[in-house]
């Protein structure tokens, strides 16, 4: 998927999935921090809605897909893998000047 199809909009859960020292290094606005290796055991008490949007990003888009391929084998039906960091936060900063 291409990242500019994204759209984050205030009803999205916003997922980083790199490691907590990459989230400190920078990260989108209100997005919360759960690296890939631990989406399984700590993704329902940040949603618990199985259906809600989950926008799911990375470094690259690699470990996001690994962390959609596991929200999608529990149940969860709107998850997103947004792809690259770096893509993301430039579409945020582009979204903050208009």
């Amino acid at each position: 998927m291409d990242v500019q199809e994204i759209t984050i909009n205030e009803n999205s859960t916003i997922i980083d999935v790199r490691t907590e020292r990459e989230f400190r290094d920078g990260h989108l606005r209100n997005a919360v921090n759960i690296p890939y290796g631990k989406i399984s055991n700590e993704i329902s008490e940040h949603v618990p809605n199985k259906n809600k949007e989950i926008i799911l990003y990375c470094r690259s888009g690699r470990r996001s897909g690994i962390a959609k391929k596991v929200l999608d084998g529990m149940g969860y039906t709107n998850a997103i893998n947004a792809g690259s960091y770096k893509k993301l936060k430039e579409q945020e900063r582009n979204k903050q000047k208009q």
